[in-house]
Order: structure tokens, then sequence, then C-alpha cells
């Protein structure tokens, strides 16, 4: 889309302008790094040097850094590395493996984007903030082992990643945002605990081998297409607690032969089930007051 395009090309240059180091900023190792407090002695992983990564990469959980003071001398110490900056590894295609330290509590927007050789990643258990994009189009991604203090999954944080089979969000997440798996074309199934309250529009939309999700009882509304084109989603489990489908939610999710809607559900949007030619029969609850156009649409 016009909007990605504009998003991608903004951070190749923020990427360009990192790898020209300034004062506060050092390479160690094939590592960039900006210093983030001279205090704390804290760094933030800004970008890379090739043809030094590559293959297995191990990010340190201290570097030994320096800063330049006015008159030109230099500062040494030993840094925390507490951080993965905004599109430090983007485009990275060389990295096949990453092993990041129990130090790194953020890992910020577009931080892994197109990494199209990882294939499988660990999130550790310091981490508590994934930025957007974080993730997006490592098409060779495989499996991702989210950490326990990650709060929230970010908007499109894993979309295009076209490989993805296996994910397993822990119990500390409480939202999942827009477009978060978009067109993870392999992933099957996922098991989404009771902690998520709140599920973002596209989430789930063009995961083309989604056969079933069982949605938990803490959410209150599908939101407009989260489930749009899964078109080989055979069940679904709508709890009673949620009041509102949205927009094409549902759209061409051709293998639905049937759906249970809960009797707390009072709204249904345009074009909800539209397209979905396998579903013979559904009952519509006393509850329900609204019902959008084309809700059914082009059901055969």
């Amino acid at each position: 889309t016009i909007y990605k395009m504009k998003h991608f090309l903004t951070l190749i240059i923020a990427v360009l302008v990192a790898h020209g180091l300034v004062a506060s900023e050092f390479e160690c190792d094939g590592l960039n790094y900006k210093i983030l407090s001279t205090s704390d002695y804290t760094v933030e992983v800004i970008g890379y040097s090739t043809p030094l990564i590559s293959g297995a990469v191990i990010v340190p959980s201290v570097v030994k850094g320096y800063y330049s003071l006015d008159d030109g001398s230099l500062v040494y110490n030993d840094y925390t590395v507490v951080s993965i900056g905004e599109g430090a590894f983007y485009y990275c295609d060389a990295i096949t493996s990453l092993e990041l330290p129990n130090t790194i509590t953020n890992i910020k927007e577009d931080a892994f984007s197109a990494c199209f050789g990882l294939t499988s990643m660990v999130i550790p258990n310091s981490v508590t903030n994934i930025g957007n994009w974080a993730f997006s189009e490592c098409n060779n991604l495989m499996s991702v082992e989210i950490s326990n203090s990650v709060i929230s999954i970010s908007d499109y944080v894993f979309s295009g990643c076209s490989n993805l089979t296996e994910i397993k969000l822990p119990n500390s997440v409480t939202s999942i945002g827009d477009y978060a798996f978009c067109y993870c074309s392999n992933l099957t199934s996922i098991e989404l605990p009771n902690s998520i309250t709140t599920i973002g529009e596209s989430a789930f939309a063009d995961c083309s081998n989604l056969t079933s999700v069982q949605l938990p009882n803490t959410i209150t509304s599908i939101e407009n297409r989260t489930f749009f084109n899964c078109s080989n989603l055979k069940q679904i489990e709508i709890p009673n607690s949620v009041t509102s489908i949205g927009d094409e939610s549902f759209y061409a999710c051709t293998r639905l032969t049937n759906i249970g809607l809960p009797n707390s559900l009072t709204s249904i949007g345009y074009g909800a089930f539209i397209a979905c030619s396998g579903l013979t029969s559904i009952d519509l609850p006393n509850s329900i007051t609204t019902i959008g156009e084309s809700a059914f649409a082009a059901c055969s």
C-alpha cells in the first residue's frame, strides 16, 4: 500500500542517518550503539555493519563504549544494552538466528523488519514492549516465543510473516493490535489467553490456513475485518462476553459451516459474514438489535 511504502522509505532514511555515528554513538563488533544515559550507563543498538553481522548473532548484555568530550577526549565505560532501536536490523537478511540478552526491555518499531533469513526468535523475559512492525515481513520466521512480561502485541508486529506456524501468547498480554498477524498465511491455530481484552482490526486478516480459534471470554467485541479472508477457518467459538461483530469480520471465510452467536450480541456489522459460502445455518439471538447491510450476502 502507499502508506506502507511511505513507512519503509521513512525508515530507510532513519536507518541511514543512524549509521552515520555521532559523538554519543559508537561501534563494537559489528553493532552500532547509542548511549542513552551516561549516569546509568545504558545503550541502545541502533544499527549494524556488514559483512560483520550475519548468521547467528548474539547481542551482548554489556558492551565497552565511549563518548567524546568537547575537547575531543574519549570517556570509556561499560554500558548495559537495554534497547533495540527503531529499524536497528531492518533488512538485515543475512541473520539466521538472534540471541537477545535479559537486559533488553524495549524492542522498538521495525527493529527486525524484513530480516528474511531469521527463522526463530526467543524474546527474553526482560522485554516489556515490542513496537509496531518489529518483525513484519520476516517471511521465513517460523516460531516465536514471547516474553511473559509483554503486555501488548503491537500493530503490524508480525504482519507478513508468511511462514509463521507457531506462536504462544503469554498470560501477560492484554491486547492484540491492528493487523498484528495479518498475512501470516501458514498460521494454523493460535491460543488466546483469558488476559486479552482487545483484538484489533484485521488482526488475523488473510491468515489463509487458520482453521480454528477459541476467543477468550474477556473480549467484548470482534473488530472490523478481524478474520477477513481466513478461507480455511472452520471453527470459532464466540464467547458470551461479545456484544458486537464488526464490518466484514468474517468476510470470505468460505469453510465456516456454522457459528454460534451468544445471547450477549446486540449488533452485527456491514458484510460481517459476506461470501461465507459454506455457511448453512445460523441462529440469531433475540438480543440483536442491529444487523448491517449485506451481513450475510453471498452465503450460498
